[in-house]
């Protein structure tokens, strides 16, 4: 038999009494109104709870169904800011050399659209056009962060394109501080 308290005196007695035997309270309002509040409460707690488990899934669903373009096939997904100038884009004659010539120098074995794809990224972060100067600039500060701090090319420029890097004023800071966080 099952016993549940009475609404008003708070003593337990069976849940098929229609007045309480100690008070003499009417109970079958009584039940329907307790039952009510209780089925509301687990029903609050339940949404909660499912919330909760959404959210801590978010991260997980997106990470499993999130944009994956990235050339190399790391599975590193980087946020591409929007330039603060108009970028033109070079014929293909220009870029050619300067990242034909990073290819070679840098550490590792990287194709040129692997190179081409985080500097693009990097340049347009700090508004730079994206031109045959800008990448021979560029490449040299990345051989000379390499050779002072023995981190790879490619490690830094990851860095820069995916950090808010505007903040450090050109690309060379942006580099030195990516190599020296990297190099820790």
């Amino acid at each position: 038999m099952a016993l549940e308290e009475c609404p008003a005196c708070s003593k337990e007695i069976s849940i098929k009494a229609r007045s309480c035997p100690n008070c003499g309270e009417p109970l079958a309002q009584a039940w329907d109104v307790a039952v009510s509040k209780r089925r509301l409460k687990n029903h609050g707690w339940k949404t909660l709870r499912r919330i909760v488990v959404f959210l801590i899934l978010l991260p997980v669903i997106v990470s499993i169904f999130g944009n994956d373009n990235e050339p190399d096939g790391r599975g590193i997904t980087i946020p591409v800011p929007t330039a603060t100038k108009s970028v033109a884009t070079p014929p293909a004659h220009i870029e050619a050399t300067a990242l034909v010539q990073m290819t070679q120098a840098f550490e590792g074995s990287y194709s040129q659209s692997d190179i081409k794809y985080y500097l693009d990224k990097a340049l347009v972060t700090f508004g730079e056009p994206i031109n045959e100067d800008t990448y021979r600039r560029a490449g040299s500060a990345l051989v000379v962060m390499r050779k002072d701090t023995g981190v790879p090319e490619m490690d830094i420029l990851r860095c820069i394109a995916a950090s808010n890097a505007w903040q450090y004023g050109s690309f060379a800071d942006m580099a030195a501080v990516c190599a020296t966080i990297l190099k820790r």
